[in-house]
């Protein structure tokens, strides 16, 4: 087989591995919500975050490099091996002997328990980092999916019996390190390499250069994608957290299941295309991005009261005003999604990592301002965040690339305004109760079949054009040789 066919093939296995762990893991979140008390979930849910955090130190690039040379060398892989181990040890005995202490002295004696058992994570992940790294390398992703798919079935199935077994917090914290041991020793047993007992200094000037821009970069994205949450964990407590938590998971689902993905694509797509057409390919990957996203956000947000009361239970109502305000983040997200993923394709790094110190600062500044009027209030400061800095990030890509923010508002509005409008239509139609079901969630499914209606039917009427062309970029991706008119 070519190492392009190599290549594509691991890519499919990778997303698809990716959709089966993001679908599974949220089956098992909703049957832990509903087994679980609030205070149990959000004090795990907290604790995860924190270690969460501890791992991103194992983020030094060290893997990356090992991907990307020339030639495998097992010299300079026991040494990655043996800093990387280092690494995770520090991590993990950071998270036991300083940020515990402080959790059970400043927070809940409980959650530096559960802190303190759940440290061992990034020691685990550690372990396999190399020999990751060197499977990725000879393109076994699929072998990697499937381990890594097992590792997240046997961890959840035995997180949901402990949980039904009255195992309370400790059901997740047990599962969750199941999986991880699980992970690691399976792949060690798969992978050719094992470490020998050497360490070289010589490698450790490549390893720091290659690594630390990297690192750097994954402790902003770690505090910009994460800083809401630990905000609202420090200053509101275990419960509010949960109910933030179960909030965002749906979205945060969703985001991995459509626009990571098609985050991947995109790279690929617009580092091919002349600098001249770039901003071209991103309106077009944006307007697509917008029909497919968009619906699924707002869609979810106006069925969140028939989710959670369906699924979850009464002791989640307070999270369904969150559910129904996060989806207006999503305009804003499509707009900015991509601006980093331009700015790395075309090698300006530089200014990706500012978008994310700019995101970051942001994040932080309007969650710690809006945080003690409650949750509420910090969720509505940061959508805010996201739209005050789409000007910000679109200037700084201006610098380099000619990328019209008006643009890409037109090119996306069509799709807001039909989401919009399906949001209201179908909200109306759940309070109404028009479909009469005594089974709370069974009225899912209609709700699900009035959305589409109300989706696809304004943008017939008003924004025909806009429809077929994204209709045709979809034939496009699936079939090349077919295309649609806009007067079919």
């Amino acid at each position: 087989m070519s190492v392009k066919k190599k290549a594509l093939s691991a890519a499919l296995w990778s997303v698809t591995g990716n959709g089966f762990s993001q679908i599974f893991n949220f089956v098992v979140f909703i049957l832990l919500a509903k087994l679980l008390e609030v205070e149990e979930f959000g004090l795990v849910s907290f604790s995860l975050i924190i270690i969460e955090f501890g791992s991103v130190f194992l983020s030094v690039g060290i893997n990356q490099n090992l991907i990307q040379r020339h030639d495998w060398d097992d010299s300079f892989a026991s040494t990655a091996f043996w800093l990387m181990l280092g690494v995770s040890f520090f991590s993990t005995c950071f998270l036991i002997f300083i940020v515990a202490p402080i959790i059970h002295f400043y927070y809940s004696a409980l959650g530096a328990t559960l802190v303190a058992v759940l440290s061992v994570i990034p020691f685990l992940n550690g372990l396999k980092l190399t020999q990751t790294a060197q499977l990725q390398r000879e393109f076994e992703n699929k072998r990697l999916t499937i381990i890594e798919s097992l590792s997240i079935v046997v961890g959840g199935i035995l997180s949901i019996i402990l949980a039904t077994a009255e195992y309370g917090a400790w059901a997740l914290v047990i599962g969750r390190v199941v999986q991880s041991l699980t992970s690691t020793v399976a792949i060690w047993t798969i992978s050719d390499f094992k470490p020998s007992f050497m360490f070289r200094i010589k490698y450790m000037k490549e390893i720091k250069e290659f690594g630390i821009p990297l690192l750097n970069i994954s402790l902003l994205t770690f505090f910009a994608g994460k800083s809401v949450n630990l905000i609202i964990g420090t200053v509101l407590g275990p419960i509010a957290f949960a109910l933030f938590n179960v909030a965002m998971r749906p979205f945060l689902a969703i985001q991995a299941l459509t626009m990571q993905q098609l985050n991947k694509i995109s790279l690929a797509a617009l580092s091919r295309v002349e600098t001249d057409k770039a901003a071209h390919t991103y309106y077009r990957v944006v307007a697509l991005t917008a029909f497919v996203v968009l619906p699924i956000y707002m869609g979810f947000g106006a069925i969140s009261e028939s989710f959670v009361e369906g699924l979850l239970g009464s002791k989640w109502q307070d999270s369904i005003q969150l559910m129904y305000l996060l989806p207006f983040s999503a305009p804003a997200f499509v707009f900015y999604w991509y601006l980093p993923t331009i700015l790395i394709s075309r090698g300006f790094t530089k200014s990706a990592l500012r978008i994310n110190i700019i995101v970051c600062v942001t994040n932080i500044v309007f969650s710690s301002i809006a945080v003690y009027w409650g949750v509420n209030a910090t969720i509505f400061a940061f959508i805010l965040a996201a739209y005050v800095t789409v000007p910000i990030r679109f200037r700084i890509v201006n610098s380099h690339i000619s990328l019209s923010l008006w643009k890409t508002l037109l090119a996306v509005f069509p799709f807001v305004a039909a989401s919009i409008f399906m949001f209201f239509c179908v909200l109306w139609v759940d309070r109404t109760d028009i479909f009469v079901v005594k089974i709370r969630w069974l009225e899912l499914f209609p709700l699900v079949i009035v959305g589409g209606i109300s989706y696809i039917a304004p943008l017939v009427l008003f924004f025909r054009k806009s429809f077929l062309n994204v209709v045709n970029e979809l034939i496009g991706i699936k079939n090349p040789a077919r295309k649609v008119t806009n007067n079919e």
